[in-house]
């Protein structure tokens, strides 16, 4: 993540708002991920991270365009968009590191860029993590 930013002449990440993950669900996977989301991301102001999985499932190799196409959505009408079905957060996941689930749909935040990054194993091999910004 820090690399595709670094490439985009991007320094500030606490003007990032929202990462759209990977987000399966699973006890060890999304742990490991989160906290590197909280790693680059998390500060003072914290990040929403949220999946497009509970929505429409897991759908293998076009899972990326899935939440590549979220992520404009989110862009073009200025909401950071809520996960549904959140009823117990996983508690391996660092709460406490800045990251926020939205539950309901949330307008954009005035202190952040307009940019969405998403992090997704969906597209070309399963170890390939591509991070998207969008203006």
């Amino acid at each position: 993540m820090r690399r595709a930013y670094e490439l985009a002449g991007i320094t500030d990440f606490s003007k990032a708002a929202f990462v759209e993950c990977h987000g399966t669900g699973t006890p060890i996977g999304d742990p490991i991920k989160t906290k590197a989301v909280a790693k680059v991301f998390g500060s003072a102001n914290g990040i929403y991270i949220g999946s497009v999985k509970p929505d429409l499932g897991h759908s293998e190799g076009a899972s990326g365009l899935t939440s590549l196409i979220k992520a404009v959505l989110a862009l073009e009408h200025r909401i950071i968009p809520p996960n549904i079905n959140l009823s117990k957060p996983n508690p391996a996941i660092q709460w406490d590191a800045g990251l926020k689930v939205p539950t309901e749909p949330m307008p954009w935040l005035k202190s952040a860029d307009e940019r969405v990054s998403v992090n997704s194993f969906g597209m070309h091999t399963p170890s390939t993590v591509l991070s998207f910004f969008f203006w």
